[in-house]
């Protein structure tokens, strides 16, 4: 029988998603749960640029959601 993911780790980064600083790095999952799409779509996304964090890996800067979140990000 399939298990359910653990989606603990997600929402307790959610959680103090505020007291992030802005050039912390997240994770296509946490960024897709931020701006409410699917992590295909931020992969796309013009707005977001993507940081690289090791080889095959990469996520996006906090700051940057912010930005796209409050419709200031530049096009």
């Amino acid at each position: 029988m399939p298990t359910m993911p653990d989606f603990s780790k997600s929402f307790e980064i959610i959680k103090h998603w505020d007291s992030l600083p802005d050039d912390a790095v997240v994770s296509a999952k946490i960024t897709a749960l931020v701006l409410g799409c699917a992590e295909r779509t931020i992969r796309y996304h013009p707005k977001l640029k993507r940081i690289e964090i090791s080889r095959g890996r990469y996520g996006f800067r906090v700051g940057n959601v912010r930005e796209i979140t409050r419709g200031k990000a530049a096009a």
